[in-house]
């Protein structure tokens, strides 16, 4: 009886992983949705200045890449750098590269 219980146990454990699984991404999608909703719209050059100053790194890129574009961004405490241009940059059409642990580029 206990064998039959504990397999009946390790069975529901398992699909419970595999549906955990299969729904972590469309969890952070909706949680990225989410945020939207609660940040308000700012220019992404003001953005890039206050990360500058917030990381002590140095942003490169072509004036006209960020030109009067906007995005719904705040920081949150503690964040990692990489973290928070990986959420920054999530839905603008930029891509970055760390050129070395203080210069990033954009394009």
């Amino acid at each position: 009886m206990k064998s039959s219980l504990r397999m009946s146990n390790n069975k529901a454990l398992f699909c419970l992983l595999i549906l955990l699984a299969n729904l972590t991404p469309i969890h952070y999608e909706v949680l990225a949705r989410s945020e939207i909703r609660n940040f308000q719209e700012r220019l992404l050059s003001e953005v890039i200045t206050e990360f500058e100053e917030r990381y002590q790194v140095f942003f490169n890129f072509k004036s006209s890449l960020v030109k009067d574009k906007k995005v719904h961004f705040e920081f949150k405490e503690g964040e990692l750098f990489e973290t928070a241009v990986k959420r920054l940059l999530l839905h603008t059409d930029l891509e970055y590269q760390l050129v070395n642990d203080r210069y990033i580029l954009l394009f």
